[in-house]
């Protein structure tokens, strides 16, 4: 079998509809996505596979769109998550100043709570602090 030969059938094999679950949903991406994008549902993409002899599962069909979207690489979803990644982390850069005064991000300090708390009981006035280290409560 010549080099030509082997090109030309994977090249109908391309054409042909793959054995596999992922593989069929592979197969039609192109259009489900551009079904998706002219506002129809998945659950009408669903129903119409199924119509054409891909049987597949709203779930499993659910999930194979969620992997493939993330294999996608098109610059406009990175772009769209780095842009949502900015927004996250501008709203996470909140500060906050803790105890000693240095200043940190929620989420970042499992303890800023706890400093928050006794900061704010200090300034209340109420003496009691049940995480102490001073244990001398005679004084």
């Amino acid at each position: 079998m010549t080099r030509e030969d082997v090109a030309t059938r994977l090249r109908h094999l391309s054409a042909e509809k793959p054995t596999t679950k992922m593989g069929q949903v592979r197969w039609v991406w192109a259009d489900i996505q551009a079904a998706l994008a002219a506002g129809h549902t998945l659950r009408l993409v669903h129903e119409r596979l199924n119509e054409a002899g891909i049987g597949i599962s709203y779930r499993t069909l659910s999930l194979y769109i969620g992997r493939l979207e993330r294999e996608r690489p098109s610059g406009s979803t990175q772009e769209l998550t780095a842009e949502r990644g900015a927004k996250n982390a501008a709203a996470v850069a909140l500060p906050v100043t803790g105890l000693v005064g240095e200043v940190k991000r929620p989420g970042r300090d499992p303890f800023a709570n706890i400093r928050m708390e006794r900061e704010r009981k200090r300034n209340a006035g109420f003496e009691y602090d049940a995480f102490s280290i001073n244990k001398n409560l005679l004084e």
